[in-house]
């Protein structure tokens, strides 16, 4: 693109924004500095303001390659370099940034107080598109999937789910006996904000902001956008007594208010009597989920912790027997090495389809799974060590959100071998 000027071409780099201001008839830039060489004809400077800022991911990474187009300019479009940097020459207005995986966002700007030539001080993130469950070690992480929010109660047809969470005065560290429930919450800016509250029997307790009722993450030294908070029953219950329990996370995420509500808790006094029939899964969560969390940049020794008190029954399943033999030369068999694996299953009652997904998509994947069962006809498990194998059943009823599920789990070491060298 260019212009001339009393017979003589100057370069110009794209529009000026707003009602351009002249002199003599010779066109002069808008306010700012003037980025890159200024030409200039009669002593007249001439050139225009350009407005850096920066693109990334949500792992605050550049995005090389985006397209910025500005609204009301159907022409021209602006690309990230490798910083994931880019110059716009529009002061105040609202642009679309889009690069490929990634959601298209229309973000309002006003660089009217701005340096023209510090990208840092404005940066748009860019959310990934979700994609399937699948750990890995490396980068990168996708956001947290969620459900379309329907403008509806159920709770004029169904029953709250409870979860019981059961603890000890006696002996805090026991953790056969003693519950505790993690929640973790994601921004797509550092600029988001969440508060964490704390409601009893929907009466509004506490706002969380220490480690007085657990332990409070208002934020990841490598993962900034992550906020999270590990509720310690014992502790909750010896201020506010026995009760039906959630927590709440008040969000505002791109400007937008919105309010995630955690499943409900029914914290009581642990006793055989109240766990019978129920299992726990507990798991430290480390390494990466693709299309979930990359927990490897948690500053959390051990790994993420997580815990769920579900209904239903841990038992011992048939086991998997695995022969390696020789024929000799008179037709006899011969051992060489036999193996057998151990295997379990977990078969739920009906469970939320929150604590669904978190089980199956999330905390599965982890490298053990400790599982407590409390069953008092069955054999008792005492954070037992397991592998996860494969989702064997899995059903949904009719009127009904939640599900029931069947798991298949194996021995964490496979040890039990007998060999013949």
């Amino acid at each position: 693109m260019s212009t001339t000027l009393n017979g003589i071409v100057t370069p110009v780099k794209a529009k000026i924004a707003g009602t351009p201001k002249s002199l003599n008839g010779i066109v002069l830039p808008q306010k700012g500095s003037i980025v890159g060489t200024p030409k200039s004809l009669n002593g007249i400077v001439i050139g225009i303001t350009y407005w850096c800022f920066r693109v990334e991911d949500q792992l605050g990474n550049p995005i090389e390659g985006a397209s910025i187009r500005i609204v009301g300019d159907s022409t021209s479009v602006y690309t990230t370099d490798a910083n994931g940097r880019v110059q716009i020459p529009v002061m105040v207005g609202t642009m679309s940034v889009s690069k490929s995986g990634f959601r298209t966002q229309s973000v309002p700007f006003d660089f009217t107080a701005q340096d023209p030539s510090d990208c840092s001080l404005f940066t748009v993130t860019l959310v990934a598109f979700t994609g399937m469950a699948t750990k890995i070690l490396i980068e990168p992480l996708t956001p947290i999937p969620t459900e379309r929010e329907i403008d509806f109660c159920f709770c004029d047809f169904e029953c709250k789910l409870e979860e019981l969470a059961l603890f000890d005065n006696t002996d805090s560290t026991d953790t056969y006996i003693n519950d505790y429930s993690s929640f973790l919450y994601r921004k797509t800016i550092e600029a988001d904000t969440i508060t964490i509250k704390l409601f009893k029997d929907d009466q509004e307790l506490a706002t969380i902001t220490d480690n007085t009722l657990g332990t409070f993450y208002p934020t990841f030294t490598n993962s900034p956008l992550f906020v999270a908070f590990v509720a310690n029953w014992r502790l909750i219950h010896n201020i506010y007594g026995d009760g039906l329990y959630q927590v709440r996370a008040e969000k505002n995420i791109l400007g937008s208010d919105t309010t995630d509500e955690s499943r409900y808790f029914r914290v009581l006094p642990y006793s055989a009597e109240l766990a019978n029939e129920t299992i726990v899964l507990e798991t430290f969560q480390t390494g990466n989920i693709v299309g979930g969390i990359d927990y490897s940049k948690f500053d959390i020794v051990g790994g993420f912790p997580r815990r769920f008190r579900i209904h239903g029954e841990f038992v011992r399943t048939l086991p998997e027997t695995v022969i390696s033999e020789t024929k000799t030369a008179s037709r006899e068999w011969q051992q060489i090495q036999d193996k057998i694996i151990n295997k379990y299953e977990l078969r739920t009652d009906l469970i939320p389809s929150d604590l669904y997904r978190l089980i199956t998509n999330d905390a599965i994947l982890s490298n053990a799974i400790n599982v407590y069962s409390y069953n008092v006809f069955q054999e008792i498990f005492d954070r037992k060590q397991l592998r996860f194998m494969s989702i064997k059943n899995l059903e949904q009823f009719q009127g009904r959100r939640g599900y029931t599920v069947q798991i298949e789990f194996k021995d964490i070491v496979d040890d039990l071998i007998k060999r013949n060298f």
